[in-house]
């Protein structure tokens, strides 16, 4: 999420999600209910990936679109999925730090954190991204860790018995999504680095 074409993009997207969600399924022969139900939780769920100010932004205009205009209605009253939706929406925010807006003050992160999930946003800290699929997105949650201790060994040496460190295996989980966002870890438009590049140090070392 970088420019207002991928802005525009996402929009179409997140409706396109909801047009899909409230058309019949085509029931395979082993599908289920139940299966058919999580194939529609997974269309209409929206994953932004990144808790900078753009990711956190994003996610709560998302959540806003949703709950105000599409499910529950605006201002105007207008509701365009209310009653054709079997399975509700949701909104996740996945961040790989331990908090929200790292560049602000703490507070500043703790009041947004509380504010999203108070809108219903699902906040989720301390998850990195490692894989992202057509239909899913694999992070690796770094507070679960299942620690294992090796077997201890002697040294010929000195007969002193070396105790190897633990190592940790983080657990991978695997999110479906209907629509992600990334909104981390974007780069410089091609522009702006020929005019970094173009004007030069002392004068522009950095890309800001």
């Amino acid at each position: 999420m970088k420019e207002i074409g991928d802005g525009i993009t996402a929009r179409a997207k997140v409706f396109d999600a909801f047009e899909r969600a409230t058309l019949p399924l085509q029931a395979a022969q082993h599908d289920t209910a139940d299966d058919l139900d999580a194939e529609r939780r997974r269309m209409l769920h929206f994953v932004v990936v990144g808790g900078g100010p753009t990711g956190v932004e994003c996610a709560a205009e998302l959540q806003d679109l949703i709950a105000e205009d599409l499910v529950h209605g605006g201002k105007e009253g207008h509701v365009l999925y209310k009653n054709a939706l079997r399975t509700p929406p949701k909104v996740t925010l996945i961040q790989s730090g331990n908090s929200l807006l790292p560049a602000y003050h703490p507070n500043v992160g703790k009041i947004a954190r509380a504010t999203m999930e108070g809108a219903g946003i699902e906040v989720l800290l301390d998850h990195r991204v490692t894989e992202v699929s057509p239909t899913a997105i694999t992070v690796s949650d770094k507070r679960t860790k299942e620690h294992k201790q090796v077997r201890s060994c002697k040294l010929t040496v000195s007969s002193a018995t070396l105790i190897l460190p633990y190592y940790s295996h983080t657990v991978l989980l695997q999110i479906p999504y209907g629509v992600a966002i990334w909104a981390t870890g974007v780069g410089a438009l091609p522009l702006t680095k020929r005019l970094v590049g173009a004007i030069g140090a002392p004068y522009q070392s950095n890309v800001r």
